[in-house]
Formats: C-alpha cells, sequence, structure tokens
C-alpha cells in the first residue's frame, strides 16, 4: 500500500490549498469540530446515514442540547457513509486534514477507494450514473494541492493499477482500459426513423473525463504540468468529452488562449503569460510538431490554434521545424509552396499582432495572388497596424505584384475612421520615397473628407495626410484643381514657412501631371489656379506672396475677359461661373457668394490694376483673325478650352486611385 502522508503533508500554494473539515464539512455534511478532534451533528445529518448505522452515532456533547460523535471513536462503517455524503472537493480536504481517519490502511483509505471504484466503472455501456465520476486526483489537482501531494496520489493509483492488472499509466492520461465481461455484445443503437435500413455502428463508450494533464492546463499549473511531463504522461494522448472537440494538452492549452472562447475573455495578463509558458513546456517536449502537416496539406491544428491566440512565440517555434530538407521531390515543393500562402493569409488576417511570425512567413517565400488582394489589403481589414506595416515595406522591398492593391486599398481607407492605420502606412511610403503612392492617398483623402470621421482636435484624415507626407509641388496642384480651400492654403502657407518659393514651376514629369497643353498655363500654381477659373485659391496665393509677373500673358489676358463679362452684365450669376465644377466641394464646404466676390475683386486688382506688375501685351488671332487686337474676347478661352478640360479630366478621373 502507499505511503501515508500523515499530518505532515506539504501545504498547497498559498490561497489555493485544501479546507479544513471544520469549515468544509460544517458547510456541506452538518459537521463540527472543536480543536483537533473532528465530531459529528448527528441531529442534522440523520437523514443522511442510514438507520442502520445511527444508533452507532449517538452520543452526547458539550455544546447546549446537541447530539454529537467523536469521529475518531466512530465504526468504519459510518465513517465511509460520513466520506461519501461530502462533495468530491471536501473529501479530498478531508482527506489531507485528517489522515489518520481518511487515509488509513488499516480502516479507510479515501483515494485507495477512489482508485478500486474508478477502475470497476464499466467502459462498455453508452451511460450511467458513474460515467461522469472523476477520479479524486482531478480534484486535488484542480483545487491547488501541492506537487508532493499530487506526487503522493499518483504513486498510490499506480499502486492499485499495478495491482489490477492494467497499465500503470490508467490514472496518469486517464485511458481506462474496455472492462465488458467476456462474450458481452453491446446493445445497437434505435435505427434511424427516416431511414430504418441504415446500418448504425455500435458505439464504443468513453470515459466523460480529462486527464491530469488537461486539468492541470485548465486550472494554469505550470508546476503540475512540469511535473506530470516528468511522469511520462501522453502528450499526444486526446481525451473525447461529448461537449468538447478532441484536443491533446498543447491544443487544449492553446484554446484556452483564444479570444473566440467567451469564458476565457476574462483572463488577465498574467494568467495569459501562465498559460503561454504552459503551452512552450509542452512544445518544447513535442518535437515531431510543426506548423504543417506531414503530408504537407495543410496547416497543423496547433499551427491554427496558435494563430488564433496570438501566440507568437509557439507560431515561431512551428515554422522553424516546418523547414524543408534540400531535395524535397517537385510535388511535395508544391504542396509546401500552397500551405505556406495559406500560412501568409492566416498571419495577415490575424486581428492578433504577430509581425515575425508574419515577416518569418514572407521571407520563406509565401506570396499572395495578387488577382485576390494583398497581404497589406488583409491586414487594413483586419485593423491590424503591424501587420500592415510589414507586409507593405516588404512589397515594396521585392518589388512585389500586390503592391498596386495594397496602394488602392490604402486609398479607399482614407473614407473610413481607421486614421492610424493609414497613417503608419503613409510614413512607409514617406521612408521609401514612394511619391507616386503619397500623391494617391493624399488625393483619396482631399476626395473622401467630407464623410472622414474627424479627430479628437477637429482634424480630418486629409489633414493627418498632410501633416505625414513631405511638401509636394505636384500634391499642391492637385489641391488647386481639386478645390480643396482648406488644403491649397495649409500647403501655400507651409511653402512660405519654410522658405520656398510659391513660385516654382510645377513638375511635368509626375504620372500624375496633365497632358502637355499650349500656352504652359499650368507652369505656376498662380498659373494653374486662374487657369481653371478657380479665383479662391488664386486669391489665397496672391496674399501669399505669389508674383502676377510670372503668369503667361494668355491667362492674364483671360481675367481681363472675365471681369469684362462681369462688369457688361454677361456674367449674371457669379456663382454658376466660380463654382461650375465644384458641385461638391472636397473640403465639405462652398465659399459664400460674397466670399467669392472678395476674391475676384482682389485677384483683378493684383492681376490687372497693380502698377508694379503691369498688363503685358497679349495678342492671339488664330481662330479669330479677323478680330482687332485689343477685342475683349482675344483672350485664347476658346482654344485652351479643350486642353483644360482634357487637363482636369485626366486629374480628376483618368489617374484618380478611387476609380
Amino acid at each position: 500500500m502507499a505511503r501515508n502522508p500523515g499530518n505532515s503533508t506539504t501545504p498547497p500554494r498559498a490561497g489555493v490549498g485544501p479546507r479544513r473539515i471544520d469549515s468544509a464539512v460544517s458547510s456541506e455534511s452538518g459537521g463540527l469540530s472543536t480543536g483537533d478532534t473532528l465530531i459529528w451533528n448527528d441531529i442534522d445529518f440523520s437523514g443522511v446515514i442510514p438507520s442502520a448505522f445511527a444508533s452507532l452515532a449517538i452520543g452526547t456533547s458539550p455544546s447546549a442540547g446537541r447530539s454529537m460523535t467523536n469521529l475518531q471513536s466512530m465504526p468504519t462503517e459510518v465513517l465511509i457513509e460520513i466520506a461519501k455524503a461530502m462533495s468530491p472537493a471536501d473529501r479530498v480536504s478531508a482527506a489531507f486534514a485528517y489522515p489518520d481517519l481518511f487515509i488509513n490502511s488499516n480502516r479507510y483509505h479515501v483515494f485507495y477507494d477512489d482508485a478500486i471504484a474508478q477502475l470497476a466503472i464499466p467502459t462498455y455501456i453508452l451511460s450511467g450514473p458513474e460515467h461522469n465520476r472523476q477520479p479524486l486526483l482531478l480534484e486535488a489537482i484542480s483545487h491547488g494541492y501541492s506537487v508532493e501531494q499530487i506526487g503522493f496520489l499518483l504513486d498510490l493509483y499506480e499502486e492499485v493499477c499495478v495491482a489490477s492488472n492494467v497499465d500503470r499509466h490508467t490514472f496518469l492520461n486517464s485511458s481506462f482500459p474496455d472492462n465488458r465481461p467476456e462474450g458481452y455484445q453491446p446493445p445497437s443503437p434505435p435505427p434511424n426513423p427516416e431511414n430504418p435500413e441504415s446500418n448504425t455502428p455500435v458505439p464504443v463508450m468513453v470515459r466523460n473525463l480529462f486527464s491530469p494533464l488537461h486539468v492541470a492546463i485548465a486550472s494554469q499549473r505550470l508546476d503540475i504540468v512540469r511535473y506530470l511531463m516528468q511522469r511520462g504522461a501522453d502528450l499526444e494522448h486526446i481525451v473525447t468529452r461529448p461537449t468538447l472537440v478532441a484536443l491533446t494538452p498543447l491544443q487544449y492549452a492553446l484554446n484556452h488562449l483564444s479570444p473566440t472562447q467567451a469564458f476565457f475573455a476574462a483572463l488577465s495578463q498574467s494568467q495569459r503569460d501562465i498559460l503561454m509558458e504552459i503551452a512552450s513546456e509542452i512544445l518544447n517536449h513535442s518535437p515531431n510538431l510543426s506548423a504543417y502537416t506531414t503530408s504537407l496539406v495543410e496547416l497543423s491544428r496547433e499551427m491554427f490554434l496558435a494563430m488564433r491566440a496570438g501566440a507568437e512565440s509557439i507560431v515561431l517555434t512551428l515554422l522553424e521545424r516546418a523547414a524543408p530538407p534540400i531535395d524535397l521531390p517537385l510535388d511535395a515543393t508544391q504542396r509546401l509552396q500552397t500551405v505556406r500562402n495559406r500560412a501568409l493569409q492566416c498571419l495577415a488576417r490575424s486581428q492578433r499582432p504577430m509581425p515575425r511570425a508574419l515577416l518569418h512567413v514572407l521571407n520563406e517565400g509565401a506570396v499572395w495572388d495578387h488577382r485576390h488582394g494583398s497581404a497589406t489589403g488583409a491586414a487594413i481589414e483586419a485593423n491590424n497596424v503591424q501587420h500592415a506595416v510589414i507586409s507593405l515595406r516588404w512589397e515594396i522591398v521585392n518589388n512585389s505584384s500586390t503592391l498596386a492593391h495594397s496602394i488602392q486599398r490604402i486609398c479607399r481607407a482614407t473614407s473610413g475612421a481607421n486614421i492610424a492605420i493609414v497613417q503608419a502606412l503613409v510614413q512607409v511610403l514617406v521612408e521609401y520615397n514612394q511619391e507616386e503612392a503619397q500623391l494617391r492617398v493624399l488625393l483619396s483623402a482631399m476626395n473622401n473628407v467630407a464623410r472622414n470621421e474627424v479627430l479628437a482636435d477637429g482634424q480630418s484624415m486629409r489633414d493627418m495626410v498632410l501633416r505625414t507626407i513631405p511638401l509636394n509641388d505636384t500634391a499642391l496642384r492637385f489641391a488647386i484643381c481639386f478645390r480643396d480651400r482648406s488644403t491649397t492654403a495649409h500647403m501655400v502657407r507651409m511653402f512660405v514657412e519654410r522658405g520656398r518659393s510659391i513660385d516654382d514651376r510645377l513638375p511635368r514629369d509626375s504620372l500624375l501631371a496633365p497632358p502637355a497643353c499650349p500656352g504652359h498655363w499650368f507652369e505656376t500654381p498662380l498659373t494653374y489656379a486662374l487657369a481653371l477659373n478657380n479665383y479662391c485659391a488664386a486669391s489665397q496665393l496672391l496674399s501669399f506672396g505669389a508674383s502676377p509677373s510670372r503668369v503667361p500673358a494668355n491667362i492674364r489676358h483671360r481675367v481681363r475677359t472675365v471681369r469684362h463679362r462681369i462688369n457688361s452684365g454677361m456674367i449674371s450669376h457669379i456663382e454658376d461661373f466660380l463654382f461650375q465644377i465644384m458641385d461638391t466641394l472636397i473640403d465639405g464646404s462652398r465659399p459664400t457668394i460674397e466670399e467669392a466676390r472678395e476674391a475676384l475683386g482682389y485677384v483683378f486688382a493684383k492681376m490687372l490694376d497693380d502698377p508694379e506688375h503691369p498688363l503685358p501685351h497679349y495678342n492671339r488671332t488664330l481662330l479669330y483673325p479677323e478680330r482687332e487686337a485689343d477685342h475683349p474676347y482675344n483672350d485664347s478661352d476658346s482654344e485652351d478650352y479643350p486642353h483644360r478640360a482634357r487637363c482636369i479630366s485626366s486629374v480628376r478621373f483618368g489617374t484618380a486611385p478611387w476609380r
């Protein structure tokens, strides 16, 4: 028989140890204790103990008018009935608190009795009242008893197994053998009412139990997990329960970490850390596990659960073990590439940040099919900033075929409220000098600003992008074209504050530049604004010091013609003239008529009446040679209009990223 731990057994961890019998028994079964003497309240317990033993339990008690019995002198039969009336947790607590009574080979041994009873439970019938009964070993693990106490129980249970001619690790792995009598045939289940002819196989009954290792994981007992593995616990053993998918201990630990498990949603960080350490310990003792199945057709269940739980260290270990041999056959190489791509898809879509794992699969050769989006786009949809940054950097450095889609996806993100992820990705574009992509994102932010949610300081997505990207002449041109007064004013102010000239020629070699037009009227920002009849932007540029002398003569004469038409009444609806392509302003508002009139007056004064910048002579008669040189309509407007319309169309529709 196993050793008796006596009263000197090592106490369990603080706060979770066995409950003393004076509190445990008295609260649930009517027991009372005075000092170290265990006594029993016979009156309250008379309905539990069979009447045959009731007369043996009657005595006198020093308490007022209550019948008590000292359990030390109680017959073994009565003591057994008292123990059976306790809950399993209290039975373990009572045994360790009073080993002379309940761990006594000459009188009554709670754990020996439990081991014998557990092995006798039939495993060959489908249901029964004993099938859900757990060994007291599992109760001890889940209630925080020490490693020494668990070791004592395992020694005893193994001795009983050896004496019963069954596997000594039966209780260590909860692998109870089939104990059906010789010649026993289990009854077949009832036929399917919809298909009476169906040949339904006879089910095999499995005990509805976790293994001690599963219970230690659920109880977050790292010390017990290590001890059970040292004793030889089967790390591949799957315990089947009707209410749970069959999981190995490692899978079970990772499943606990999963955010989809509602009953583990309240895990603290310290609890998550313990479960992560438990999973790492088990993985270190499972060298055959890797990220992929042995046939290289799918991710392993451990890999899938680790990614779902965001256990990056586990994912990395599994990936590092999946390195293929050099002489891998061609068909296996193709399967490996497919499963790597599958890992990339799962990691990119994960909401849990695992940047090192994502970079590992990218560097190992995983690719995303450009016909179905990109890894960066998937990370944006998952709102995972770290994954989006890692993916975009990798695509830029490797000139990936998915980069174009990623830029489009970033542009679409400017219409939402996810400002942080757009800002982080724009910073990557700036870091790698992706000027064209920066412009596309800014244009999208300008186009979508009316629908953007604003930041706490009242700034929009467009303002955030403006603060992120460097000053750019081409971006200023597009702000003018889109009638975005706020962006134009911001960029012009930054130009002046940083000592840059706002009269520099606009770049002509950008992919987003408008087509070449006669007269070169788009060379400077002021020229460009006047050519587009954007008098609000022209007024802003002039107020910041733009020089009218840098504007070609044909554009300045066009301004003269506009004033003539207004003064003569030919343009009676100024708002229709100024807002002809401004049905919905990008910044969400239209200037008032008063603001427009002020802008017109200021532009007319600076461009036509300023003695420091006299109006130059200009004469064009290509379309109407019969007109006199100073004819008011002779301003090239009709000649430049097709080119101006083509320029606006190119900027607004041809290369715009949201089209």
